[in-house]
This record gives C-alpha cells, structure tokens and sequence, in this order.
C-alpha cells in the first residue's frame, strides 16, 4: 500500500521537473501518499477491520452506494488498468515475444481471479518475501542515488 508502483514512479517523474519547488512536492506527496493511506489504516484499526462499519456511519443505503461506487470505480478504471500496462511494460524489454496489450490484459485478469477466488495465500507471500525484497531494492536504489 505505502510502496505501490505509484509511490515509486510519481516521485522520480515529478522530481524531474519540481527543480527548485522539491519542498512543494514532497509535502504533496507525503500528504497524498504516505498521510491519507496511513489515515486510512488507522480507520481501519479504529473499525476492527470491518469496512462496512465504515461507510455505514454515513447511513446503511448510503454507505453501501458510496463503497460500491468507490470499487467499481477505483479497480475497473483506475488500479487494474495501472498495474496491467506496467507489468506489460516490465515484461516487454526481457522476453522476444510478448502477445499484444488486451490478450496479456485478459491473461492476467483470469489469473489475478483465479488467486482472489482461491485465496491462495498470496498475501502471506506477498508480506514474507515480495516487501522485504522491495524495502531492499528500494534502499539499493536511495543507496545508488546518493552515492552517485
């Protein structure tokens, strides 16, 4: 959540162009990328984990229209897209062949099902192995930057 691939492209995309206003951006980005996702664990603390719980506090109708509006939005139009073009793009420079945008798009959606459905656990993989292994690359690359 806090090391998604935005938090690591905005920052270096934006610090292109910031030059002298660094400040004006890493206060926009602590805010929006570390403030409000932080915010909202602690809400989730404070509801025992129970979205529902949640957004019922705005009503029970109300709280159902506005989570499910936030989902069918945030996924369909905004994250999965995301995520698709840049596993796509990752993957295009290593491999010779690689089948065009919507058939990797409809590969990766059945099996990002398939795991959702099935929970496989990819949660426990993800926090046991992936996060450190981000933490590191991502100190490797401060490491780099700085020293260079």
């Amino acid at each position: 959540m806090f090391f998604g691939s935005g938090n690591l492209i905005y920052p270096l995309f934006v610090g292109q162009f910031a030059q002298d206003q660094w400040v004006t951006m890493g206060t926009g980005f602590l805010l929006t990328a570390v403030l409000m996702p932080f915010l909202g664990v602690v809400a989730m603390v404070a509801y025992e984990g129970c979205y529902a719980s949640f957004f019922n506090t705005i009503g029970r109708v109300p709280g159902f229209i506005f989570r499910t509006f936030l989902l069918t939005i945030w996924i369909p139009l905004g994250s999965a897209p995301r995520c698709m073009t840049l596993a796509f793009a990752s993957m295009k420079s290593y491999f010779a062949y690689m089948p065009p945008l919507w058939m990797f798009s409809l590969i990766y959606s059945a099996l990002i099902f398939v795991i959702v459905v099935k929970k496989l656990g990819i949660l426990d993989i993800l926090g046991k192995w992936i996060t450190p292994l981000l933490l590191g690359s991502i100190a490797c690359v401060f490491y780099q930057g700085f020293t260079s």
